[in-house]
């Protein structure tokens, strides 16, 4: 039958069904008709491509369409554009060493020749295909789909390889280098008969370093981020400045590669430069700091870029009021003050306008700052240098004068635009610039927002690091802000200066509208009562600031009082707490003094929150205590028992943790502390408490660098000698009588597992028990359902033979989610069929209070299920319908467009039966390269393309 573009619905059908049957010579003799002598649209490449890359046959695949992995995919993007496209193929098929190239030539259903041109040229390109798609980046990672190379080069039409041999000279100049780099680039041609010089890496976040038609990148890594459609003009600049970004070797290439139309001015200019500006702030680059990238860039779109950078067109600058420094408000506080409160409420008068968080000043104001900026040729030098430029002058206020020149052109330019009469500049981080700002400009409004240290140090933690206060601790940035930016506040808002506000958050919520009259008054603006009713309590996304407060301040529609010790219930069961406590200890005494605070009773108030201790005999009262029947003596059974308790800065919980082990009825031989290089002071909490229970046999594992939580567990387990082990987290407790109800279950067998109710603790006195003998001696595929679709809650801390542990294959090393629900699945298939035992008791009481996994993205959770699911593909092959399962279970964490692909892949195969072929090797493929995906996008990315549109198959 002959095949249309009008009718490829039905060869994708057909291409469908042969797959099915397994006729691979019919399916070679359809490519053969419609793969080497006509152009495929995209959708029916994509179904052969699919068929080819799931035959068994590993002959055929080389032989029909998969061709042997090559050195270098070209892959060239068209679109109206049959000239340039002649040029760019024919300098493609002209190369001396064509056999390393595989080329691929995505069309994006052009309506001029070039289709034409296409199809009398298909036999001699590996891939041409067609299909109208979302724009250049869209089809760029089309092309992506297909490429089977080491590295890859995009190669748009119009553009050309610069000689015959520059294949030949890219394949000797890569075998010739010690390590594989992940890019290689060089110089470029231009039609104009000009050279493209390359630029030093380090210069890479300043713009492109060489023309992108001149780089090749790492198929595997450029494969795993692919080209993001978020960005309109520099997906490609984002590609090359992530790939610079890994670390890996970018090698120069002594010769040109491409040749390229001249480059002219771009109108786009500007879009171009904000894209560049918001792709090098994504990311981060130990080399530069974000005040020297914001400079070059504000430079940049002022006309004072890198020569060829832009076209330098100043216009003639609006005229300076001559009081705008009159019309300037300052609001100065520490960030997560409420300042973004106090800018709506100060926003909602008419005389007043502001634009979010401008930042301006502060790259001008710290340009000569030693401390708050670094650079590579120097800063004291040039701090130095400056000054005799200064004295050469003549003239000690010069720079200040330059730069109050280049502030009143800024705010000049947004009055005008605003049309108010003042001009609010909310920025919390001019704290650490504040006396240069009332130099700048002594007789503007300085109105200084103070908040109790300790809450502020709480919204840091809870707004930008996910309550965790380890991670503020290590972060430079942050404490910085603590160390430098309080004492800062506090000198400015005693220093007694007339032009100066000083209000304080907890006055300000607790009687809003008699501070704000207050405010409002020294302003010099009228005042009245609703204005401090700054939102609606319902926000619009059109109402928020593009910089500040990122939700709170838009959950509420006016202060509110309650949030004054709110930081305190937010930190009530935090386990990091102690670094929240170090945190403050590190203030500087005088400066929370100053402001109205006491660093001592915030100290004393941090000692009744953070990992409260669980009431364990208020709940024993409440759920009852385990009581052995029968026989109160607890059998031998001629096995030892063996208790790991896993650590990673739980200094304020370990204790209770070890202490609720040694209290059991049932007394372990053996108690195994594993301390995953904590950063608090676990080791020293855990050493004085085996000092003070000697009757005890504990043993402490430090371990001199972090390993992560599931290589912590298996090594731990692998070196103790006990017959039974049984788990617990350091911020967990066993309930008491746990390790008896366990022990008497299972009675010294080694191919069971005992298991027990799990007693969850949720935080603000609340609990709830979660039963678990649903699994209580099931069929292993009935209580396999369960463990993956979590259909009944998932027992924890089990108590099992070490030998079963082992032939379990014990903990996955490198993972670092879902890794206890990975081997809970392997112990299914190890145990004895139904040798999964409830012991009828409550067994641990789970602290779920602190901040941990539950607060990954959903993407994180869908990511991580799927990749445990092909970690353990195997035991599941003989059953489609648990995979089905399992995938209907994952869907729980999508939603919108990734549901709907997700449900539409799942319609189209079979429940019953083995589990697909292909399925099984793409869950396997996803679980090998899960390292390749370490960001929440690319997460999102692999799930996308794992659930392609599947081939129809119902007619």
């Amino acid at each position: 039958m002959e095949y249309t573009i009008s009718n490829s619905d039905k060869l994708i059908r057909d291409v469908f069904e042969i797959y099915k049957s397994k006729s691979w010579n019919k399916l070679t003799e359809l490519w053969d008709v419609q793969g080497k002598e006509k152009l495929l649209p995209y959708t029916v490449f994509k179904a052969f491509y699919s068929s080819f890359d799931r035959c068994k046959n590993e002959e055929l695949k080389p032989q029909v369409f998969k061709t042997k992995k090559k050195l270098l995919s070209i892959v060239t993007i068209n679109y109206n554009n049959e000239g340039g496209l002649r040029e760019t193929v024919e300098s493609v098929l002209a190369q001396t060493d064509r056999a390393s190239i595989q080329y691929i030539v995505v069309d994006g259903a052009s309506t001029d020749k070039s289709l034409d041109y296409l199809r009398q040229v298909a036999s001699k390109i590996d891939v041409p295909v067609f299909g109208s798609d979302k724009g250049i980046y869209d089809a760029m990672n089309r092309g992506l789909e297909f490429v089977n190379s080491e590295y890859t080069l995009f190669l748009n039409s119009g553009d050309c390889l610069s000689a015959p041999d520059v294949v030949a000279k890219i394949k000797a100049f890569l075998n010739a280098q010690k390590e594989r780099p992940v890019a290689a680039y060089g110089p470029t041609l231009t039609s104009g008969g000009s050279q493209w010089p390359c630029k030093p890496q380090s210069e890479l976040w300043k713009g492109m370093i060489c023309s992108h038609q001149s780089i090749l990148i790492d198929t595997d890594f450029l494969s795993s981020i692919g080209f993001s459609l978020r960005y309109k003009i520099v997906s490609d600049f984002e590609v090359i400045y992530r790939t610079y970004l890994t670390g890996r070797p970018l090698a120069e290439m002594p010769f040109s590669v491409s040749k390229i139309e001249d480059v002219g001015v771009s109108s786009d200019f500007v879009a171009r430069t904000l894209e560049r500006w918001q792709v090098v702030r994504s990311y981060k680059n130990r080399a530069v700091t974000p005040e020297q990238i914001d400079a070059f860039y504000q430079g940049m779109l002022n006309g004072e870029g890198s020569k060829g950078a832009a076209p330098k067109v100043v216009a003639s600058s609006p005229a300076v009021p001559s009081d705008v420094e009159k019309r300037i408000v300052f609001l100065i506080s520490m960030p997560r003050s409420g300042s973004t409160m106090l800018q709506k409420i100060l926003d909602r008068s008419s005389a007043i306008g502001t634009v979010g968080e401008p930042w301006v000043m502060l790259p001008l104001m710290s340009m000569y700052d030693p401390e708050l900026v670094e650079a590579k040729y120097g800063q004291l030098l040039n701090i130095e240098a400056a000054g005799e430029f200064v004295r050469a002058v003549g003239d000690k206020d010069l720079i200040l004068k330059a730069q109050r020149q280049y502030a009143d052109q800024i705010y000049s330019a947004i009055l005008g635009k605003l049309g108010t009469e003042r001009f609010l500049d909310k920025t919390p981080r001019y704290v650490h610039i504040v006396d240069k700002l009332a130099d700048l400009y002594p007789n503007a409004k300085f109105v200084v927002l103070l908040r109790n240290p300790g809450a502020i140090i709480s919204s840091y933690a809870h707004t930008w690091a996910g309550g965790n206060f380890h991670t503020v601790k290590k972060t430079p940035e942050y404490m910085y802000d603590f160390t430098h930016g309080f004492p800062k506040l506090a000198e400015f808002a005693t220093s007694g200066r007339s032009n100066m506000h000083v209000v304080k958050y907890e006055e300000l919520v607790a009687n809003p509208e008699d501070e704000a009259q207050r405010l409002f008054d020294y302003l010099e603006l009228p005042f009245s009562g609703d204005l401090v009713n700054y939102g609606s309590g319902k926000p619009q996304e059109t109402d928020k600031y593009a910089f500040g407060d990122p939700g709170t301040v838009y959950q509420k529609s006016k202060p509110d009082a309650s949030h004054s010790a709110r930081w305190l219930k937010d930190n009530e069961n935090v386990t990091t707490i102690n670094f929240f406590q170090d945190i403050v200890r590190s203030l500087d005494d005088e400066a929370v003094t100053a402001m109205g605070y006491s660093k001592a009773t915030i100290l004393d108030q941090l000692k009744t929150a953070g990992a409260k201790p669980i009431d364990v005999p208020a709940l024993v009262k409440k759920y009852g205590a385990w009581k052995a029947g029968g026989s109160k003596k607890i059998p031998a059974y001629g096995k030892s028992l063996g208790v790991l308790i896993t650590c990673f800065n739980n200094q304020n919980s370990i204790t209770h943790a070890l202490q609720s082990v040694i209290s059991q009825s049932k007394k372990p031989d053996l108690v195994v502390v594993a301390d995953d290089c904590s950063e608090d002071g676990s080791v020293g909490v855990i050493k004085e408490f085996i000092a003070k229970n000697k009757a005890f046999n504990i043993r402490l594992i430090a371990r001199p660098k972090n390993v992560g939580v599931a290589a912590n567990r298996d090594l731990a387990i692998k070196s103790m000698d006990v017959d039974f082990v049984s788990t617990i987290d350091g911020d967990d407790l066993f309930y008491p009588g746990k390790l008896e109800a366990e022990w008497r279950t299972l009675k010294g067998n080694e191919a069971h597992v005992a298991f027990s109710d799990i007693l969850m603790v949720t935080g603000k006195d609340a609990e709830h028990l979660l039963k678990t003998d649903a699994y209580n001696k099931k069929p292993k595929n009935e209580i396999t359902r369960y463990m993956l679709t979590r259909v009944n809650p998932v027992p924890r801390d089990m108590m099992f033979s070490k030998a079963l542990y082992l032939k379990a294959e014990g903990f996955d090393h490198g993972v670092s989610i879902y890794e206890d629900w990975a081997l809970k699945q392997r112990l299914i298939a190890a145990a004895d069929e139904n040798g999964w035992l409830h012991s009828g008791a409550i067994g641990t009481i789970y602290d779920r209070r602190a901040p941990g996994l539950s607060g990954k993205p959903p993407i994180y959770h869908a990511f991580g299920e799927m990749i445990i699911l092909g970690r353990n593909i195997e035991y599941y092959r003989h059953d489609n319908s648990l995979v089905v399962a399992a995938i209907y279970s994952i869907m729980r964490h999508l939603k919108g467009p990734m549901k709907e692909r997700t449900e539409n892949f799942l319609k189209h195969y079979p429940v019953e039966g083995e589990v697909p072929e292909f399925m099984a090797d793409s869950l396997l493929t996803l679980w090998r390269e899960r390292r390749l995906c370490k960001s929440t996008e690319a997460k999102a990315k692999a799930i996308w393309q794992f659930f392609s549109p599947p081939l129809e198959v119902k007619k």
